[in-house]
């Protein structure tokens, strides 16, 4: 049997000897691991190699990670926390070629941010300073609270692709504090939390949540997510 390759974004730190590592957790890894799949993670340092890698594979993972610079989407920076801009270049060259030749895309946690900002959208940068009656949206500041629970709800827009798989209502995880101010040109807007702020979008076969369904695959309704992009991967290679 044939895989699709399916491209997993890389993130970047360095090890205690001092050498830069390109890496991503292992669960991005199996979200998308079938037996007609072949996920691998993979930078593009420019636009070339970025179209090179668009042609090999059929579908797109953006994963989350730290917070996008903010120059990206024309603003200075006020309470980003940047790490290296490469990431952020690699993001956008991988999202531009994918997007050009009309291949699937999900967009995961800062995956959402990096799609508003290619599109013509905002963030803000800090949701407690923007929003302070917004309720809590990081997890993690619980270190008790476990990884795959559900920190909040969401409700989705009717006639969205997203609220085909969770109906008017269903709880996610929460670890970013960071969200889009400004929707990306062009999207349907098909998920937002209970405080307002938006939780999801999509156009065509692009797909972005702002929560990490790799994480809580033992959802039915999340695994439902990982399908939906995997068949439009499927249905992309059965085009004429």
């Amino acid at each position: 049997m044939e895989r699709m390759l399916i491209a997993i974004t890389p993130r970047f730190s360095t090890n205690p000897l001092g050498m830069d590592i390109y890496r991503d957790n292992a669960n991005y890894f199996d979200l998308v691991r079938r037996d007609d799949t072949l996920p691998f993670m993979v930078p593009a340092l420019n636009e070339t190699e970025a179209r090179a890698v668009a042609e090999a594979c059929t579908g797109l993972v953006i994963t989350g990670g730290e917070d996008l610079d903010p120059a990206i989407y024309g603003e200075e920076n006020t309470d980003s926390s940047l790490t290296d801009r490469s990431i952020d270049d690699t993001d956008l060259y991988l999202y531009r070629a994918f997007r050009d030749l009309g291949k699937p895309v999900l967009g995961i946690c800062r995956g959402l941010q990096l799609i508003a900002a290619a599109e013509g959208g905002s963030l803000m940068q800090d949701i407690a300073k923007a929003h302070p009656e917004c309720h809590g949206h990081n997890q993690f500041a619980d270190p008790d609270f476990p990884l795959n629970g559900f920190f909040h709800d969401c409700t989705f827009v009717p006639g969205t692709r997203l609220h085909s798989i969770f109906g008017d209502r269903a709880p996610v995880n929460s670890s970013h504090h960071q969200a889009v101010k400004k929707a990306p040109e062009g999207f349907i807007i098909s998920a937002y939390s209970d405080d307002g702020l938006i939780e999801g979008f999509e156009k065509g076969s692009i797909i972005a949540v702002q929560w990490h369904p790799e994480r809580i695959q033992q959802d039915s309704r999340h695994h439902a997510l990982t399908e939906l992009f995997l068949n439009d991967c499927r249905s992309y290679l059965r085009r004429p």
